[in-house]
């Protein structure tokens, strides 16, 4: 699974592709991460702490904003962008 929303989908995909393995980028990704920074410790130093996130749509209806939530686990908040 390859784009970013695909991990929210694959407690579903699973139940679908029964016994077909499927391999995820949220299965990979944070342990070759994790392995890259071990190995290039200077990076440490460049890395951010105190980040924020914001996320704007074009459309920011309630089943988007809901489906917004479940993905990334807390409530979030969602602007509407200027097109």
């Amino acid at each position: 699974l390859g784009c970013t929303h695909y991990v929210a989908l694959k407690p579903h995909l699973k139940k679908m592709l029964d016994g077909v393995e499927l391999i995820s980028q949220d299965d990979i990704i944070p342990a070759k991460l994790a392995n890259y920074l071990k190995r290039h410790p200077e990076l440490e130093d460049r890395l951010s702490r105190g980040g924020t996130f914001e996320l704007h749509a074009t459309d920011t209806n309630e089943n988007f904003k809901r489906n917004i939530d479940e993905l990334m686990g807390v409530p979030t908040m969602v602007t509407q962008a200027a097109l």
